[in-house]
C-alpha cells in the first residue's frame, strides 16, 4: 500500500466514523478493501491507484473529474 492509498483510507475510515450510515466497497488496483457495514455500500473502482490519488489530492476536484473521466475511478451506478 502506498502513501497516498493509506491516506486516503484513513480519510475515508474518518468519514464513516462520522457518517456511519455509509459504507463504501473499494477496488485498488484488484484489491478490496471495505470500509463501514451500511447493508448496500458505495462500490468504487480505482485504477493505477497510488498515481490516480496523487492527482487527486494534489489537482483536487480537478484531478477527481479528470481521473473520472480518464477511466481511473469508477463509481457503480446502482
Amino acid at each position: 500500500m502506498g502513501k497516498y492509498e493509506d491516506l486516503f483510507i484513513k480519510l475515508v475510515e474518518n468519514y464513516v466514523k462520522h457518517y456511519p450510515e455509509n459504507s463504501f466497497n473499494f477496488i485498488f488496483d484488484g484489491r478490496y478493501v471495505v470500509i463501514g457495514s451500511r447493508k448496500k455500500p458505495v462500490d468504487v473502482k480505482i485504477n493505477d491507484t497510488e498515481s490516480t490519488l496523487k492527482r487527486i489530492f494534489t489537482e483536487g476536484s480537478i484531478g477527481l473529474g479528470e481521473t473520472y473521466c480518464e477511466g481511473l475511478v469508477d463509481v457503480a451506478d446502482k
